[in-house]
């Protein structure tokens, strides 16, 4: 979780950043559900940004 904010936040490597965290909300969850409910929305709100940086604004809107 610390290297998707990073790689989000940096903005240096969107293309990763997008493929990283599409893969990630497709695979989060834990048997600890608060941990895996925090992470799940903190990869969405940072594959949001990332597809609104990349000009996918409709796409970034589905994940809300």
């Amino acid at each position: 979780m610390m290297f998707t904010d990073a790689l989000t936040r940096s903005g240096e490597d969107d293309s990763t950043a997008e493929r990283i965290l599409k893969g990630l909300t497709n695979s989060c969850g834990t048997s600890d559900v608060v941990n895996g409910l925090r992470d799940l929305v903190t990869t969405k709100v940072n594959l949001s940004r990332v597809l609104r940086r990349r000009g996918r604004e409709a796409d970034a809107k589905t994940l809300s």
